[in-house]
């Protein structure tokens, strides 16, 4: 039942803003203890593309899992009842 429920999606929502609050301002915002936005967004790429294996094999799932769901979220919306184009392109978009 909650897989069914529209308080599971709001909950959902408010925790992946809440985390890209986190990303841009989170411990020390533009210039803190771990650097700013630019910083952290440098060692990141750094990390997935020339150091760790392990980072970029999961950034690479990470990828291919959104466009995987991307392509099932038309016959879920199908099945819930929804036919809202504007909510399918968001929905596949995040």
């Amino acid at each position: 039942w909650v897989g069914e429920s529209k308080w599971w999606a709001v909950l959902l929502g408010v925790v992946g803003v809440v985390s890209l609050y986190w990303v841009g301002y989170g411990r020390g915002g533009t210039g803190g203890e771990f650097g700013g936005f630019v910083d952290r967004w440098e060692y990141l790429v750094d990390l997935c593309l020339h150091r760790d294996r392990l980072a970029a094999s999961l950034a690479i799932d990470a990828c291919v899992f959104w466009v995987f769901q991307s392509w099932l979220i038309p016959d879920d919306m199908k099945a819930r009842g929804y036919s809202d184009q504007t909510v399918l392109w968001i929905a596949r978009v995040v």
